[in-house]
């Protein structure tokens, strides 16, 4: 669990009771790691220097109906080989390359206009309650799965990926699938409705990226680094065209092979830019990312944690649920966040190098939720960027979304 050297001591019934624990046997600070932010001074403050969740995280090949069981881990300096240091191709013959994340148990307050979060690998007084991205259809699971790449799209009946071409006039939104693979340009122009399907289409428990996940990511992310600027922490990555063209604006996934891919943003924009968060590519920039599991409709938010009652302008039902707080109904630098564990946006009016530092965009009426910015979106872009004006009908060619299970 992190701890290396095991010690031990006797607790108070005789037991043997491990090193950090309290008199119940409840494991303390030693495993959590975290980050306060207060929003008025806009101060941060870390917490702890070691996370046995952050060096848990795995890149991975994983075949679908083998998740969990059948995992190569790869090597997390070199993609190309394994853990064993068999080479080993992401060209999705072998699997689809993911970001195997551990369950994990959190802690989150607000006081004195400080938010605080905290992680940690076990439960513990300052982390009290599994995430729920690890409730997935109302069961608890052991790990979730993110796409290292941005999703690619397979062409059933040719038995090839195909490259994105912003159109994608090949592509049958009923049959085909996505995948999250290296060496073919991303998959853009299908509704969130289209995504939903083809990601089920690989096996069951695959999807687009729901809102926990998303949740997660987040939190992952500032628990770590201690700072909301995902820009200044990540680099600017593709966001600094001028103008949008598909054709110009984005290159091939597999930019990222290594977990510490150091990132690269040019000035003017260049379709090789792009940045890595815990070996993910491009979690903001390139094309926008589509988010499931949640609809918007003016403001209020809907979510659901069960993808098979995944649906589009679907509002209060038995599958999805009202929650936190309504963001706000004009758009702008985020100044705000929302008194919840998934950093939505409470208030507008800041910058772009103050408080989250991220854009929201605002329309009216049922929208999907669409995250990250594109490459002409410069600063505006960000972890916590978010765009709330997508109709579910719309299909554009700088967004698409990403694999996981």
């Amino acid at each position: 669990m992190g701890y290396g050297i095991k010690a031990f001591g006797f607790g108070p019934y005789g037991g043997v009771r491990k090193f950090g624990a309290d008199r119940f046997g409840n494991l303390g600070t030693p495993l959590v790691k975290g980050a306060e932010w207060n929003e008025v001074s806009d101060a941060y403050a870390d917490i702890g220097s070691k996370s046995p969740v952050h060096e848990t995280l795995r890149v991975c090949l994983v075949t679908p109906g083998l998740e969990g069981s059948a995992d190569v881990v790869l090597d997390q300096l070199d993609y190309t080989r394994d853990a064993q240091n068999n080479s080993v191709s992401l060209d999705g013959s072998q699997g689809h390359v993911m970001l195997r994340i551990p369950r994990l148990y959190y802690g989150y307050s607000y006081i004195n206009n400080t938010h605080k979060w905290e992680v940690s690998s076990s439960k513990c007084g300052r982390t009290p309650n599994l995430h729920p991205a690890f409730f997935k259809a109302g069961v608890e699971v052991p790990y979730r799965y993110i796409g290292i790449y941005n999703a690619c799209g397979y062409d059933v009946s040719a038995g090839a990926y195909i490259d994105g071409d912003g159109t994608n006039s090949w592509l049958d939104k009923i049959n085909d699938k996505l995948g999250s693979i290296a060496g073919k340009k991303p998959i853009s122009a299908i509704t969130r409705a289209q995504g939903r399907v083809m990601a089920a289409n690989v096996g069951a428990g695959w999807q687009l990226m729901d809102f926990n996940l998303y949740s997660l990511m987040k939190l992952l992310y500032v628990s770590k680094y201690a700072d909301l600027d995902s820009q200044s922490v990540l680099g600017n990555g593709n966001t600094r065209f001028a103008t949008w063209s598909f054709t110009n604006c984005i290159s091939a996934t597999g930019k990222v092979k290594s977990i510490s891919a150091p990132g690269q943003s040019t000035s003017g924009g260049n379709s090789g830019d792009y940045v890595n968060l815990f070996g993910i590519e491009d979690p903001f920039g390139g094309i926008w990312g589509f988010i499931d599991g949640w609809n918007i409709n003016s403001g209020v938010n809907y979510v659901c944690n069960n993808p098979a009652n995944f649906a589009d302008n679907a509002g209060p039902t038995s599958a999805y649920a009202l929650y936190g707080s309504t963001n706000p109904t004009s758009g702008g630098w985020q100044n705000a966040l929302q008194q919840n564990i998934s950093m939505l946006p409470g208030s507008v009016g800041a910058g772009s190098t103050t408080k989250v530092t991220d854009y929201y965009n605002y329309a009216s009426g049922w929208r999907v939720p669409c995250i990250g910015g594109y490459a002409v979106f410069g600063s505006y872009a960000g972890l916590c960027c978010l765009y709330a004006s997508s109709v579910s009908s719309g299909a554009n060619s700088n967004i698409g979304g990403r694999l996981c299970f």
